[in-house]
């Protein structure tokens, strides 16, 4: 067997595989609060941007920055959920 051989028989079987997985378990879904807003799934997407952007930024000023920025967004988030889910 030859190299090529073995990574198309390979593949084969990794496609067969993941389709299978895809038509008996599918894809995991988040549940959505039905409690929960859509401003404040937008803000928790904000949040998540700024959690990425931390990530791939380089300069510790600006990891700084950004981290002040994810903690206000994070407690700004925290208190709207816990207003909404009392209503």
């Amino acid at each position: 067997m030859d190299l090529d051989n073995l990574k198309k028989k390979w593949e084969n079987t990794k496609e067969i595989y993941n389709e299978s997985a895809k038509m008996i378990i599918g894809f995991k879904k988040w549940k959505t609060q039905s409690w929960i807003s859509a401003d404040s799934w937008k803000a928790i997407e904000k949040r998540m941007q700024l959690k990425v952007e931390i990530d791939s930024v380089k300069s510790e000023k600006l990891k700084v920055r950004k981290r002040k920025q994810y903690q206000q967004t994070d407690k700004q988030v925290k208190r709207s959920l816990r207003y909404v889910k009392r209503e």
